[in-house]
């Protein structure tokens, strides 16, 4: 309440000095002379610029920013920015929650595609987003939002929000389709093909596209196969409104890198040295997983004399299967290959949907967005998840269900000073899961199980204020100082089974 009640001191003082810069401000406009122009019109065409940066947002045009070589997924081009650090293992094989965020892991920073953020109940409070499933033919820009000032997205996002905007659907004048093939080769047995089309008929349009990704990897078992498949079907409906409906598929085969330490009888000087591998696998084991990623996505949005309205929903399903040999008794298997092994198997599947709408009005120098945000989760299937060597099956349940309701004013106080502020309220209900499956009885006793049940809510405040520093000197020329003041509130907990 201390925390708060200090935020909101704050707040308060900034609502007070404001008015006073304004003032100042429109009395020096009174003394000076105002020329009034004729019309002007531009007749040259719009140069869309790679990369746009202001205090608030960066934003990538996918298309126009370039980068050596051939780009296979978005963290070909992210990797590349300055806020962002890359901590996979390799770049040549796409991995999940690969990047850092301004120093912050992905525990603590928010992915969304066209402003809904990617949920999804993975283990110890990751996001378990995989990259490979983003081919880069769908995103037409690519928005940064640093710090968590923002009230549009969740709690998560301390660090901040990558925004992933796909490309609008537009009208045609022929029937005849927009067909894109390109392929790349890299070190490596590094190769990459894809195949887009999209056109339409009047105001029904459609695209598909097909990326086909494989590499030898750098690392010793460590080869990747990726396949990409992905559809949408839309609507233009009139003052540029438009509602659309896309599939995609991600269908995945990577082996799991194994130990290469100097001196192991198997040893290979070819492959860099890896002492423990990847969860200490030998090279006998074999270790290597499948992975298939359903996704399916509804997107409309209309502008009308109230502002703009979107509406979005989508589910997901990840289906993981992880496979390698063992020795007959114990986890860890020796380094030699033991006379005999058995076929070790664990399954998981993921589901997600959500859902979001949000109204964007400006009225004068303000700019107001509300909506309401939804997210359930579940991990599990219906076959159930299984640890083949316990004999054990973890029944599937709900993880999350997430919900939040949001205000947002972006007020262009003047040419020079903009003020960004917001209230989010999030409604949490987490389950987590209290059974200890090996000795077959509850973590803690005394508590529901196998899942314990958790609420949790919140009212957070986000403020962000910006001067540009242009008008003091021609020195400060796209120069602009920012502060923000905003509480920080991550429901989601960093170790949840």
């Amino acid at each position: 309440m201390k925390k708060l009640n200090r935020t909101v001191f704050l707040l308060g003082i900034v609502m007070v000095v404001i008015p006073a810069l304004v003032l100042a401000q429109d009395v020096e406009k009174k003394q000076k002379k105002v020329l009034k122009l004729e019309k002007v019109t531009v007749t040259a065409p719009k140069v869309e610029q790679e990369i746009v940066l202001t205090p608030s947002t960066t934003t990538i045009n996918v298309e126009k920013y370039k980068i050596p070589g051939t780009p296979q997924n978005i963290v070909d081009i992210l990797k590349t920015l300055p806020t962002i650090d890359f901590r996979g293992r390799s770049d040549l094989v796409p991995e999940y929650d690969q990047m850092y965020m301004r120093g912050f892991d992905s525990m603590r920073f928010s992915i969304a595609i066209d402003g809904m953020t990617i949920q999804r109940p993975g283990m110890f409070g990751t996001t378990q987003v995989h990259f490979g499933t983003l081919p880069l033919w769908r995103i037409e820009e690519i928005e940064i939002i640093p710090g968590p000032h923002s009230a549009l997205y969740w709690g998560k996002s301390e660090g901040g929000t990558i925004n992933l905007k796909t490309k609008k659907p537009h009208k045609f004048l022929t029937l005849k389709p927009d067909i894109t093939m390109e392929s790349g080769f890299r070190s490596y047995g590094t190769q990459i093909h894809s195949f887009t089309a999209e056109g339409g008929i009047r105001s029904f349009i459609y695209d598909f596209g097909f990326q086909h990704y494989e590499t030898d990897g750098y690392l010793r078992n460590n080869s990747s196969d990726i396949n990409n498949y992905a559809c949408r079907l839309g609507y233009l409906l009139p003052h540029e409104g438009f509602v659309t409906f896309d599939v995609a598929l991600m269908d995945e085969t990577q082996e799991t890198p194994v130990r290469n330490k100097p001196g192991d009888i198997d040893y290979d000087p070819d492959y860099p040295d890896t002492p423990e591998g990847y969860w200490g696998y030998w090279p006998w084991q074999e270790p290597e997983r499948d992975r298939k990623e359903y996704s399916y996505r509804l997107r409309w949005e209309q502008p009308t004399p109230i502002g703009t309205w979107t509406l979005a929903a989508y589910y997901e399903r990840q289906d993981w299967n992880r496979t390698w040999l063992a020795p007959g008794t114990g986890w860890r298997g020796p380094e030699v290959e033991p006379a005999f092994v058995r076929s070790n198997r664990y399954n998981i599947q993921h589901r997600q949907g959500g859902g979001k709408i949000q109204n964007r009005v400006r009225l004068g120098k303000h700019e107001f967005t509300v909506g309401f945000d939804i997210v359930q989760m579940w991990r599990g299937s219906p076959r159930s998840e299984r640890y083949s060597q316990y004999g054990y099956h973890k029944p599937s349940h709900k993880r999350a269900d997430l919900k939040a309701i949001y205000l947002q004013d972006k007020w262009d106080i003047s040419p020079w000073l903009t003020f960004t502020g917001g209230l989010r309220y999030e409604y949490d209900e987490l389950w987590f899961y209290n059974w200890d499956y090996i000795h077959n009885r509850p973590w803690i006793t005394g508590e529901d199980y196998p899942f314990i049940k958790r609420h949790r809510n919140e009212l957070v405040p986000k403020s962000f204020l910006t001067c540009k520093l242009d008008r003091f000197s021609p020195y400060l020329r796209d120069t602009s100082l920012s502060v923000g003041i905003s509480k920080i509130w991550n429901p989601i907990p960093h170790c949840m089974p």
